[in-house]
């Protein structure tokens, strides 16, 4: 009988340890923390952090996102094109939640090594003939965003260009061949260029250190107006540019705002601060569990053209009527 009662009373105390460990064992797993996102950002800079990285930051604040208690930041901007490949490949080792690109080329280096990981571009490419999506409207694959088709935007500027010089007959080119959408933005500066019957002279510049002397070339070939095609290398030192083309004393054209900030002639452009807006949307709904290939492709409604009137006089350029009353905003 004792011996019976002491077996009972072993097994009572093992049954009552096990259901008090199975007890511990909830809130442990109740309270475990969730993992939080890393978004990778990709893109061309002269800055680190870059000043879009920083509103795109800004907007995500606004949604609730604060980085390093809800979200995690791998800023992998470069300071050359030639980086953004292996840059790509790495935030894919490192298994980011999403990634961020800014440009085209970033763009196209992304979704060269991933099919998987959400893409959310601010980009000019054209993402269905790029191949990268189906349509604006249903993308299909893991590329979504906001599109700025700049190419489309060439015309204009050239445009302006020639509204700013009427009598300019040659008109200079500086493109950058590492630009992934280069080719597009130079096909259609050529037509704008036959348009209005001005000869054209290309000066590739593939690194920022030969900006100098492509001007001068543009310089000897007397050319009477110059159109930088937009790329992120040349957009991230605008100071740059805008100082040597007035010591060149070439009236120069441009697609971002900051240019005519820093001393720029002329810019005409999308409005970057919106479309980097727009993308946190897109962030903040893939984080929600929503597939990029569902999300539409966004485009930009704001355009903005900006002149600098001091560097106008210092040209002796008179900015006519036509381009002031288009004028978002005007330097004095």
């Amino acid at each position: 009988m004792g011996a019976y009662l002491g077996r009972a009373l072993n097994n009572r105390r093992k049954l009552v340890i096990a259901l008090g460990a199975s007890v511990l064992a909830v809130p442990l797993r109740s309270y475990a923390q969730p993992k939080i996102p890393t978004i990778g950002y990709l893109a061309v800079d002269s800055a680190k952090p870059s000043p879009l990285l920083r509103v795109l930051l800004g907007a995500l604040g606004e949604k609730g996102y604060v980085v390093d208690r809800n979200l995690r930041i791998d800023d992998r901007t470069v300071t050359e094109y030639r980086g953004l490949a292996e840059h790509a490949a790495s935030l894919v080792q490192a298994k980011a939640d999403i990634i961020v690109t800014f440009g085209s080329t970033a763009t196209l280096a992304a979704s060269k090594v991933t099919k998987e990981i959400p893409i959310v571009m601010i980009a000019g490419i054209d993402p269905v003939t790029a191949g990268l999506a189906v349509s604006l409207s249903h993308p299909g694959g893991n590329v979504s965003g906001v599109v700025l088709f700049a190419t489309e935007l060439q015309r204009k500027r050239v445009q302006l260009l020639k509204e700013l010089v009427p009598n300019m007959k040659r008109m200079g080119v500086i493109s950058n061949p590492a630009a992934g959408d280069n080719a597009l933005r130079l096909k259609e500066t050529e037509a704008a260029a036959r348009l209005l019957r001005l000869e054209m002279r290309v000066v590739e510049v593939p690194e920022l250190v030969e900006l100098d002397e492509a001007f001068a070339t543009l310089a000897r070939a007397r050319v009477e107006g110059v159109v930088v095609l937009p790329n992120l290398v040349f957009n991230s030192n605008l100071a740059r540019v805008a100082e040597i083309a007035a010591r060149r004393r070439l009236p120069a054209v441009n697609n971002i705002l900051e240019y005519v900030e820093v001393g720029g002639l002329i810019s005409y452009g999308v409005d970057f601060h919106g479309a980097v807006v727009k993308a946190a949307t897109h962030i903040d709904r893939i984080l929600k569990g929503a597939k990029p290939g569902n999300l539409p492709i966004e485009q930009p409604t704001k355009f903005e053209l900006a002149v600098n009137m001091k560097t106008a006089k210092a040209l002796g350029l008179k900015i006519p009527n036509s381009i002031l009353v288009q004028a978002t905003k005007v330097i004095e």
